[in-house]
């Protein structure tokens, strides 16, 4: 249940939008150098969480995640967390089961 917790939660932050809502946009619209910045905004972002929740534990993601009524999780068409104060009782629920977490890994682009 851990583990899927935790995979749950990464899928989430390298995955949600934790800004303003945008227009979405076709990727085929985009030029090479658009794709190129956007590429490199999401892999900053993941090393940024990897880097916090490695240093910090779970509870740093609670910081990534937007503190919005229009903040929902969802993982694999299933909602895990339908707004941002459950998402914050399970990140404290989970710390209280992992106090450290090592995140490592790579992303790759299509």
């Amino acid at each position: 249940m851990r583990l899927v917790f935790c995979i749950s939660l990464i899928i989430l932050v390298t995955s949600s939008g934790c800004g303003t809502p945008r227009e979405p946009v076709n990727g085929s619209q985009l030029t090479a150098a658009q794709k190129h910045r956007i590429e490199d905004s999401v892999k900053h972002f993941v090393l940024d969480v990897a880097h916090d929740v490695s240093q910090e534990g779970p509870t740093a993601w609670r910081r990534h995640f937007a503190d919005s009524p229009a903040f929902f999780m969802a993982v694999n068409g299933h909602l895990v967390f339908p707004n941002s104060q459950s998402a914050t009782e399970g990140i404290q629920n989970f710390a209280h089961t992992v106090q450290h977490i090592d995140l490592h890994g790579e992303m790759t682009f299509a």
